[in-house]
C-alpha cells in the first residue's frame, strides 16, 4: 500500500507542475492584456490548491511512515521535516489565492501570479532540499 501511495505522491507532481505552469501563462498573459482574473483563472486557481492539498495529505501519510520505520529519530529525517515545513509553507500560499479569487478586481491578475510563482519557488526548493540539486540538473 506505501509503494502504491509513494508512486502516486511522486507523479502527482508534474500534475501539479503541468497545472502551475498553465495558470502561469493564463495569468501573465492577463496582466500583458490588462485583464483581471475571470472564471476559467478562478478555476485553475482552485484546482492548483485543491491537487496540491491531495498531494500534500498522500506526503504526510508517508512522512508517518519513514517517521515509524526511523523510531522518529529526527537526525534521520532532517530533511523530510524541511521538505515538509517548506511544502506547507507553499501550499499556505496556493489557498492566499482564494481571498483573490472572491475579490476580483484590477490587480487581482498580478496578485494571483505573485502568490502562485511563491509558491512554485518553495516547491521548487522543497523538492531540491529533499532530493538535492541533481533530481532537476542531469548532467
Amino acid at each position: 500500500m506505501i509503494d502504491i501511495l509513494h508512486v502516486f505522491h511522486a507523479h502527482m507532481r508534474f500534475l501539479i507542475g503541468v497545472l502551475a505552469l498553465i495558470t502561469v501563462v493564463k495569468l501573465i498573459r492577463n496582466l500583458m492584456r490588462h485583464q483581471d482574473i475571470d472564471g476559467t483563472d478562478a478555476m485553475l486557481l482552485r484546482l492548483y490548491a485543491l491537487i496540491f492539498t491531495i498531494q500534500f495529505g498522500v506526503g504526510l501519510v508517508l512522512l508517518w511512515t519513514v517517521g515509524s520505520q526511523a523510531s522518529w529519530d529526527m537526525s534521520l529525517m532532517q530533511h523530510q521535516w524541511e521538505h515538509v515545513v517548506t511544502m506547507f509553507l507553499a501550499l499556505g500560499l496556493a489557498h492566499a489565492t482564494a481571498g483573490i479569487r472572491r475579490k476580483r478586481g484590477p490587480g487581482s491578475s498580478k496578485r494571483a501570479l505573485i502568490f502562485i510563482a511563491a509558491s512554485l519557488v518553495l516547491v521548487i526548493a522543497g523538492v531540491a532540499r529533499l532530493k538535492g540539486m541533481g533530481y532537476w540538473i542531469q548532467l
